[in-house]
């Protein structure tokens, strides 16, 4: 136990060292900024009413927000995921009943090794949730009130666990009050398991009516057969490489491998149910409700999102370990979990080195050349797009520049997602509305993005000049501002 010890305590330090080292050199996209900027910007009770819109329950924001009040730097919302991601690495290998291999595998995998540790999102502090309701289900009997409210916290990450939490908060009242009803002892399950409906349930409130508030997520029945087609290839190809995803090319050689990681999840769910019905039927339910989430709603899912499906079946196998020690096939199961983490590597060792050796998103770069290259006191510096401008906005925190957004006219601080977020003015409209707005003494830049400017060229335009292009974002000067049309 003592050798084990050792060898976990190093395998983890480098592991936390090594994702450390891809934190640090991270640049902040959009996502990520937009939390920061929330937490940074609003009062608690202003973030729960925007997280109406937002489409996200409160925990993660919540953690965000002391050292967003307290601090410019978003290095520590930064340190939040990878301390958790860490945490759930130390769980994993000492508390797990996996085998060596198996967990060397999953802490190699792409959500692990890269996604969790280094985007910072709320999907980071789901595994580190998951791990410790794994380790408190054996024991829930005896901390009933502790084990409901880390069901509670996981459903209050992302809506995408609610499934899984209401299906392991089902089991605790079934297994505590609905057969021992007759007991004169279940008060104390009585009262946890309410505390948890509550908070759980919370999530609905919070996001009932993000599909009428937010323009950028609804329900959308008419394309449903479409959107089972993305999101059933988009979670095997982007599971194996985000980029077969993005550039909706799947090469002949990379077939293999995704049909391996197809078949390999089919057989785990076959031992599932073999070994426990019960874990089939938590593991099905919760990621089919995933599914569901995807398909009716969002069908783009990336490799943070589907990991969390793994997170949830790694949960589901654990319980069985140890319930089934004596009869469960833990080789053919453990190279089965071996080989399915294994082919995701390559994605992570890829968006690592991407990440360290190329930038990840360019708002930190273009927000240098803005500080160097424009006078903030005889220019403004505008926006067309506030989703992908965000970032940018972190960026320019506590310096004598900000942005301003053309769609509301006032200084952009985060995004809104309502229906103004995405309109993209024509260069005659753009002119029009600066007319009326003024700025006559001011030299104007419009902030642009390079996919935008695909459908409007404002380079055709002579009344816009370039004056700074990178693979995300453009830079326009609008020349001779007095004349505009």
């Amino acid at each position: 136990m003592k050798k084990n010890f050792l060898i976990y305590f190093v395998i983890i330090f480098i592991y936390a060292v090594i994702t450390l080292i891809c934190l640090l050199h991270h640049e902040i996209w959009s996502d990520e900024a937009q939390v920061w900027q929330l937490c940074s910007h609003l009062s608690p009770i202003q973030l729960l009413k925007h997280l109406h819109i937002e489409g996200h329950p409160p925990l993660f924001y919540f953690c965000v927000m002391p050292f967003a009040k307290l601090s410019s730097n978003i290095i520590f919302m930064q340190l939040i995921c990878w301390l958790a991601s860490v945490f759930a690495v130390v769980l994993l290998f000492y508390f797990s009943p996996f085998n060596i291999y198996v967990k060397i595998s999953i802490l190699l995998s792409a959500g692990f090794f890269y996604f969790f540790p280094v985007i910072a999102r709320s999907y980071s502090i789901i595994p580190v949730l998951v791990f410790l309701a794994a380790i408190l289900y054996s024991k829930s009997k005896q901390h009933p009130f502790l084990y409901c409210i880390l069901l509670s916290l996981i459903a209050n990450t992302h809506v995408i666990m609610f499934g899984f939490s209401c299906m392991l908060l089902a089991d605790f009242i079934w297994n505590n009050i609905i057969k021992k009803y007759k007991n004169e002892k279940i008060v104390k399950y009585i009262i946890s398991s309410v505390i948890a409906l509550v908070l759980i349930f919370y999530t609905v409130f919070q996001l009932h009516d993000t599909l009428s508030l937010n323009q950028f997520i609804s329900l959308n029945g008419a394309g449903i057969f479409s959107n089972i087609y993305k999101v059933c290839l988009s979670f095997f190809i982007n599971l194996y490489d985000k980029d077969i995803f993005i550039s909706n090319i799947i090469k002949i050689w990379q077939i293999p491998f995704i049909l391996t990681v197809f078949i390999l999840s089919i057989l785990l769910f076959i031992y599932l149910l073999k070994n426990s019905k019960k874990m089939f039927f938590i593991a099905f339910v919760s990621i089919l409700f995933q599914f569901v989430v995807y398909i009716l709603a969002y069908p783009y899912i990336f490799v943070c999102r589907i990991f969390t499906a793994y997170i949830i079946l790694i949960f589901c196998f654990w319980i069985v370990y140890e319930t089934n020690e004596n009869t469960l096939p833990r080789l053919k199961l453990n190279l089965i979990l071996f080989f399915l983490f294994s082919l995701t590597i390559y994605n992570g060792i890829n968006y690592y080195i991407k990440d360290i050796k190329y930038n990840y998103s360019d708002a930190k770069i273009v927000s240098e050349w803005i500080k160097k290259n424009i006078n903030p006191n005889t220019s403004v510096i505008t926006t067309t797009n506030e989703p992908y401008t965000v970032a940018i906005a972190y960026y320019l925190e506590n310096s004598p520049y900000h942005i301003v957004s053309l769609l509301r006219n006032s200084k952009f601080k985060y995004v809104i997602w309502d229906e103004i977020t995405n309109i993209n003015f024509t260069p005659l409209a753009l002119k029009e509305y600066l007319t009326q707005h003024g700025w006559d003494n001011k030299n104007i830049f419009i902030l642009r993005i390079t996919n935008d400017d695909k459908k409007y060229d404002f380079s055709l335009d002579k009344s816009f000049i370039k004056v700074y292009d990178s693979k995300e974002f453009i830079i326009y000067k609008l020349n001779n501002c007095n004349n505009l049309i």
